[in-house]
């Protein structure tokens, strides 16, 4: 029926149709009766195998000694309710390899939706229990031994064990009202606390939410810690719990029932409590349903995310070293400026040249994107450059102080450069020996560490071992004699 049962009587007081029987039902426009379930399949010839349920509680079996091969039945109950059925097969075959041997029953949550199980007609008895408020249970029959078969029973409930890492949780019936004398509980177990969001919330109002409401624990049973007891109109603020499990219970009085509530949860797993920080190189945040890293000062993210590289520009005061544009050899950013000081000790000279450089050009002044040097050890630092794609330099001989200076515009980017640079004139022997054990040779580009004879150099290139029977001490008071310290 699709109207009221009054809608075409003479009378409100007075039903449209009367069935003549006693005690026959006739549906209204909330569900469909068995009568008018009846009446529909026998009016479009429906197969007498299968059907809709769609009461509470209830049973169906197959029929023995059918001539169907499949029937299908759904069953369908309030939004909120979770279906929990059981079935009791008769003897009949087993699984080989996985699959049934015979007749066999599937369970899914719509027509369309992936199985969710299967059960061979093994005499057997299975239970299993719906995701959502409604099942579809589909029999194929052995057409070759129709005798076997199966029955089942069925029964409807709002208690649930949640595991998943997000979800949605209704009131019954939502969005329609919730029905009076109603008590649900569910349990939601995730790998890290747990996050509550309500997304619509209308309850009856209590100054102590005494007559419906709904309680939010902290851990898995009634008796948990109380995070939230919850009635009203009002939108209730975000919540979360200590651990990683979370109790809710919903419970109605007899009178007064309204639309209920919608609650969002998502599981939240700190990343960054693991020993690797979630692989982060610098730092690692934690979020609601994720993490992201972070870099110390100085650095920026690299492209995967994870690992940090030193942003443009710094402070560079080793005698050699090479230095990139932005995101080298990938192409460099738009709107870009980095500042690079090489500083040495005074009396150093310090020799650069560009291995690469792929700048935007834009004529000898290099309107666009540019590289400019300049010698900083100069009572006016000299310019050399700007330099980009066109114009590039040999090599530079400058001072011990060294600016170089990267601009980009807001348009064409390309590979970018790179630049290496060493120094000269600086005596690194005259600092603790050049790291040498025995004889440091100052060299124009750096030092080397040397042994004398009847001593070989070790592999650290700094440390001497002996090939002869001198005195094991020798080592060491040549090392004082080299650095010219009275014994």
């Amino acid at each position: 029926m699709h109207y009221s049962r009054n809608t075409f009587s003479k009378s409100s007081r007075l039903n449209t149709l009367r069935p003549r029987k006693q005690g026959v039902t006739i549906g209204q426009r909330s569900r469909l009766s068995v009568g008018d379930i009846r009446q529909t399949n026998k009016l479009y010839q429906c197969p007498v195998c299968g059907g809709v349920l769609a009461t509470t509680s209830g049973a169906f079996s197959s029929l023995r000694n059918g001539s169907t091969s499949t029937c299908v039945w759904r069953i369908r109950v309030e939004k909120g309710y979770y279906i929990k059925l059981r079935l009791a097969t008769d003897r009949e075959g087993e699984a080989v390899a996985g699959r049934c041997q015979g007749p066999y029953i599937e369970i899914k949550e719509t027509i369309v939706s992936q199985r969710l199980s299967q059960y061979c007609i093994d005499g057997e008895t299975y239970t299993t229990e719906s995701p959502g408020s409604q099942l579809y249970v589909s029999f194929t029959r052995d057409l070759r031994h129709p005798s076997r078969g199966f029955s089942a029973s069925y029964t409807t409930t709002c208690y649930k064990h949640f595991t998943t890492a997000f979800g949605v949780l209704e009131s019954p019936g939502f969005p329609s009202n919730y029905p009076s004398s109603a008590e649900c509980q569910w349990v939601i177990t995730g790998q890290g606390k747990i996050n509550i969001s309500f997304n619509v919330f209308d309850m009856e109002r209590h100054s102590r939410c005494s007559y419906d409401y709904i309680e939010l624990r902290d851990g898995p049973t009634i008796d948990s810690r109380l995070i939230k007891r919850l009635c009203g109109g009002s939108l209730p603020n975000k919540m979360s719990t200590t651990g990683n499990v979370l109790f809710v219970r919903f419970k109605s009085d007899r009178s007064l029932e309204k639309m209920g509530f919608s609650m969002t949860w998502q599981s939240d797993t700190d990343e960054c409590a693991t020993v690797d920080k979630g692989s982060c190189m610098h730092d690692c945040f934690n979020f609601i349903g994720g993490y992201r890293c972070g870099c110390k000062i100085g650095y920026i993210l690299a492209p995967d995310k994870r690992n940090c590289q030193l942003d443009c520009g710094g402070m560079l005061t080793s005698t050699s070293g090479v230095i990139f544009s932005p995101n080298y050899p990938r192409h460099y950013p738009d709107n870009k400026e980095c500042e690079w000081h090489i500083d040495l000790p005074p009396g150093a000279k310090t020799i650069l040249y560009f291995t690469e450089l792929d700048v935007e050009s834009g004529g000898s002044s290099c309107i666009y994107d540019r590289v400019a040097i300049y010698d900083s050890a100069s009572p006016t630092p000299k310019l050399f450059g700007p330099y980009c794609n066109g114009n590039r330099p040999g090599i530079l001989n400058l001072n011990n102080e060294v600016r170089i200076v990267f601009q980009t515009d807001r348009s064409t980017v390309r590979r970018g450069f790179r630049l290496t640079y060493r120094s000269t004139g600086v005596d690194e022997c005259k600092s603790s020996n050049g790291g040498c054990q025995m004889i440091c040779v100052d060299k124009e580009e750096g030092h080397e560490c040397r042994c004398p004879s009847g001593y070989r150099l070790n592999t650290d290139g700094q440390t001497c071992a002996g090939t002869s029977t001198y005195c094991t001490m020798l080592p060491l008071l040549l090392s004082v004699l080299v650095r010219g310290v009275q014994l």
